[in-house]
């Protein structure tokens, strides 16, 4: 479990990229669909008040991730969609992005899961994440997510629970 600290929805500067990071609205949804689908990411389950977008110094998208409730009783979440534009990779504006999108949770006493590309493993682990145990029951839109990402993929997909010390 982890508690994440309230933090007012505001706009979070990335120092290490110039970009600006900000709550998503409606009308960033059509940028943020066509980035995924362009990653080959799940496109289910994309409504805006669970993302945060980047923009570069021109106002373009730049990047975005996701935290999304994984049932009815929201003490399950789920980190997803995080996508960085190609050039702006290796700048840290991933690592803003989850963080940033963690911040905008306001529940204590939460798990975040996410499922993730094994060679994105140690980027998650940075961040605090770790291996689920092989014995953990996932929620349900979860495993069901895993299966049919391991299908569409056919590559090794691994769940993390996040445990921020």
């Amino acid at each position: 479990r982890v508690i994440i600290m309230a933090v007012v929805l505001a706009l979070a500067a990335c120092c290490a990229c110039g970009v600006a990071i900000a709550p998503a609205s409606g009308s960033d949804m059509g940028l943020i669909r066509r980035a995924l689908a362009r990653e080959k990411m799940n496109p289910l389950f994309l409504t805006a008040e669970n993302f945060v977008v980047a923009r570069d110094e021109a106002g373009d998208f730049a990047g975005c991730a996701q935290l999304r409730s994984l049932g009815s009783d929201s003490s399950t979440l789920e980190l997803a969609s995080v996508y960085v534009r190609p050039d702006l990779r290796g700048r840290g504006l991933g690592t803003k992005l989850v963080r940033e999108t963690l911040r905008t949770r306001q529940e204590s006493s939460t798990n975040v899961l996410l499922l993730t590309l094994t060679a994105q493993e140690a980027f998650y682990s940075r961040l605090g994440f770790s291996a689920v145990p092989s014995n953990m029951t996932l929620p349900t839109a979860l495993s069901v997510e895993l299966a049919i990402g391991q299908v569409v993929r056919c590559v090794p997909v691994r769940g993390y629970v996040y445990a921020k010390s």
